[in-house]
């Protein structure tokens, strides 16, 4: 009797680290699959003209048009700041 329930104990341990080895696996698939989802939304920018990064014009920083807010009468069609420099700006403006 005993050595029904070792049996069944390891069994289900054993079914418990394969089920976190396979949502480790799901969980790093989703992360690149993620990566690959941005490289292709780049691609599609590069193919269509439209600029891969932006320099903010207040951090200095380069960082992906997503970071920025669109605007249709600049030439890029993103402002010159970037998104967290906007929030910045207006936060300041107003508590002010």
């Amino acid at each position: 009797m005993r050595t029904g329930r070792t049996s069944q104990a390891q069994t289900y341990a054993d079914l418990r680290l394969e089920r976190d080895a396979l949502v480790e696996e799901v969980q790093r698939l989703r992360r690149r699959v993620a990566v690959l989802e941005g490289l292709i939304v780049s691609y599609e920018e590069q193919a269509k003209g439209l600029p891969t990064y932006l320099r903010c014009s207040v951090c200095r920083q380069v960082k992906p048009p997503s970071e920025f807010w669109r605007d249709r009468s600049n030439k890029w069609g993103y402002r010159s700041q970037c998104k967290v420099c906007s929030r910045a700006k207006i936060g300041v403006d107003r508590s002010g």
